[in-house]
């Protein structure tokens, strides 16, 4: 991706993609990735957006691939951000980012960290709270985010 440096939207969903998910780090403008429904596995990167602008408002689709570890804390930088992650493999949710009043279009700040990701022993149909959609209790729920377990 690195001659695309003025990429601003990025939609790869469902194209089978596998492998380690990229960092976007040397991408100044992109501000919008759909790269869920693949294989994509491995953690997200610390530098994740990191060269996007600090009044950027990034949306991140990542739902359904195998993507491991935690959210990065990092993007605590974006006070606006839209963040989908379902059915993956997280493991962790640093409480800073449930702050982000405005993050997934304000649930964050009608919800918590609930809007973000329902918590591992919990889910729901869109692995996160919304109007729509609270997180129950489910022990079949492993990871952060899981919508499927117990539906």
């Amino acid at each position: 991706f690195a001659p695309l440096k003025f990429l601003i939207n990025l939609r790869l969903d469902s194209n089978r993609l596998s492998g380690n998910l990229p960092s976007f780090d040397d991408m100044h403008f992109l501000e919008y990735i759909d790269v869920s429904n693949n294989a994509l596995d491995g953690p997200i990167s610390r530098k994740f957006f990191a060269n996007l602008a600090l009044d950027a408002s990034p949306t991140l689709r990542l739902a359904q691939n195998q993507l491991t570890g935690v959210l990065p804390e990092e993007f605590d930088r974006f006070s606006d951000m839209t963040v989908h992650l379902s059915d993956n493999k997280i493991l962790g949710l640093p409480l800073v980012l449930c702050n982000n009043k405005k993050w997934n279009n304000g649930d964050v700040g009608r919800y918590g960290c609930d809007a973000i990701m329902c918590k591992p022993g919990t889910s729901s149909s869109q692995g996160r709270r919304t109007p729509a959609s609270r997180c129950r209790q489910c022990n079949g729920a492993s990871y952060y985010g899981d919508s499927t377990s117990c539906q």
